[in-house]
């Protein structure tokens, strides 16, 4: 009787503790998700904005999410960067895409390859249509706006093992790997 008692007074506790309030935080990636079918990602915004100073990076990383969505690359870039030291692959995933935006290719490819030694499969959890496929075809235009044609062509052959790509000495390969970019690029979605 005395362990039965002892049983229950220890699922009592765990189911008492797993009743708290939710985590502010995880309601404003709710807002963020939700905000993808209006495509207003104001009160996301707000909710993440709201948390900055209880939450810390978590936060600065949401906001930096949502300014994304909001076409504010600046912005973006501002509070990915603040968070830099942190080391968090979302945080570096989105990174990476408002570095492409602003044009900053080389340090976008460096962003790209922290998020993928860190999860080769990655995938956004906020937006599961955001990939590891999406950071290696952004790193593949990175590197083909930089003139590194042998990187591009690694990131290529990532996305499609079977591409059998033109001679570095081909006149034409400028023309060819944007071309191959944009099919990768219409096929992603």
């Amino acid at each position: 009787m005395k362990k039965l008692m002892m049983l229950l007074g220890i699922a009592g506790w765990v189911f008492y503790a797993g009743c708290g309030d939710e985590d502010p935080l995880d309601a404003a990636w709710t807002k963020f998700e939700n905000a993808k079918k209006t495509n207003d990602y104001s009160e996301a915004y707000t909710a993440f904005l709201d948390l900055v100073d209880s939450k810390g990076s978590p936060a600065i990383e949401g906001l930096g999410w949502t300014v994304l969505r909001m076409d504010s690359m600046d912005a973006a870039n501002r509070y990915f960067t603040q968070i830099a030291a942190d080391s968090m692959k979302d945080a570096y995933a989105g990174w990476l895409f408002a570095q492409w935006a602003l044009g900053q290719y080389a340090a976008c490819c460096g962003k790209g390859d922290f998020v993928l030694r860190k999860e080769p499969r990655y995938v956004f959890e906020h937006d599961r249509t955001v990939t590891d496929e999406d950071i290696k075809l952004h790193q593949a235009y990175a590197y083909f706006h930089t003139g590194n044609y042998s990187q591009c062509i690694v990131k290529i052959q990532a996305l499609d093992p079977s591409y059998l790509p033109p001679a570095l000495s081909d006149p034409q390969l400028e023309e060819k790997l944007l071309m191959k970019l944009e099919s990768l690029r219409s096929t992603a979605g």
